[in-house]
């Protein structure tokens, strides 16, 4: 496809799906968006099923020039919050009492999209746990103008509340599904191999992403220096008032 004119364009390895069909186990395997006792659970965003499940943080970035990364545990240790797999930015980054210190981040963490870099850290991971790394599905938020820019003839499908053009690539291309002349240019929000192997979601109010897989998968992740990811479940709770622990400090 040639650049809109915009000069946003399919990364080269990447097409539009032929059908919707690959993407037809997802709504089976995931559980309800909310109940009035869970909330949003992780497994309504990322599909049931896998061995582990694994939450990783979009950073937030220190001030200017430099924009160093700044980590939740962090953020938490400066708020006097604890750090654990079901905490939310907005309880971690209101400090009890007076701060001693300025809030080491200017920049909050990403909504609804995983930075490309961390994407590429990802995938080194990914790549080991299937055999399927030339043929992988990347479902993409319609709400996002990049992807209405781009989506061609790819098939449409829906998820509660939320609704996806589905594409088709190798797994090289998923920090740059779409190129964009822009700096936040779109990622995608679900991404799964062939074989099914892992499974990926990036929920489009959230600023961090899930990784469902292999256990092993999940560990080499968590172990990473350059990520910050704790393993959860897929009961735990994605919504605001899932952090009852750090909401309990603040009321």
């Amino acid at each position: 496809m040639s650049r809109d004119p915009f000069g946003r364009k399919l990364s080269p390895s990447v097409t539009p799906a032929k059908s919707n069909e690959p993407a037809a186990w997802l709504p089976d395997r995931l559980l309800a968006h909310w109940t009035p006792n869970q909330g949003v659970p992780v497994c309504s965003v990322v599909p049931k099923g896998f061995e582990s499940y694994t939450r990783v943080f979009h950073p937030a970035l220190g001030p200017a020039p430099n924009r160093p990364v700044v980590r939740w545990s962090s953020v938490a240790e400066w708020s006097g919050c604890i750090v654990h797999p079901e905490m939310q930015w907005e309880a971690i980054s209101t400090p009890q009492g007076v701060p001693r210190l300025a809030a080491p981040w200017s920049q909050e963490p990403m909504h609804g999209r995983c930075p490309s870099d961390l994407i590429a850290v990802l995938c080194e991971h990914l790549a080991r746990h299937t055999r399927a790394v030339g043929s992988v599905w990347y479902a993409m938020w319609r709400g996002f103008p990049d992807v209405r820019a781009i989506e061609a003839d790819g098939p449409r499908f829906e998820l509660p509340d939320r609704e996806y053009v589905l594409l088709h690539g190798q797994l090289a291309a998923a920090p740059d599904v779409i190129t964009s002349p822009f700096p936040l240019n779109a990622g995608p929000s679900l991404w799964w191999p062939d074989d099914r192997s892992w499974c990926v979601a990036t929920e489009v109010d959230y600023r961090w992403t899930y990784v469902a897989g292999p256990e092993a998968c999940s560990t080499s992740i968590e172990r990473d220096d350059r990520i910050e990811a704790l393993r959860t479940q897929p009961q735990h709770r994605g919504d605001i008032d899932g952090d009852r622990i750090n909401n309990a400090l603040h009321a």
